[in-house]
C-alpha cells in the first residue's frame, strides 16, 4: 500500500492490485476513514495521486526486492 496525505485529504491506494481504486478521506470529517469520497471527488484523486508520483519518481529504488 501506499497513501499520501494533502491538508485534511488523505488518498490510499494497494500497489499490489492494480485495478482496485484508491480511497479518499477527509479526514477533518472522518477521521476513522469510513467514508470513501473517491467517486465524488475525482479532481482531488487525480491530484494527490500525481503528487505521489511526482514524489515517489524522486526516491531512490528500494535496495531489496519487493516481495511476491
Amino acid at each position: 500500500q501506499w497513501a499520501i496525505r494533502k491538508g485534511d485529504w488523505k488518498l490510499v491506494a494497494n500497489r499490489s492490485d492494480l485495478n482496485q481504486s484508491p480511497a479518499l478521506y477527509h479526514l477533518s470529517n472522518d477521521i476513522g476513514e469510513t467514508r470513501d469520497l473517491a467517486a465524488v471527488h475525482v479532481e482531488k484523486v487525480v491530484e494527490l495521486r500525481n503528487d505521489w508520483l511526482k514524489w515517489n519518481a524522486e526516491q531512490i529504488p528500494a535496495r531489496w526486492p519487493e516481495s511476491p
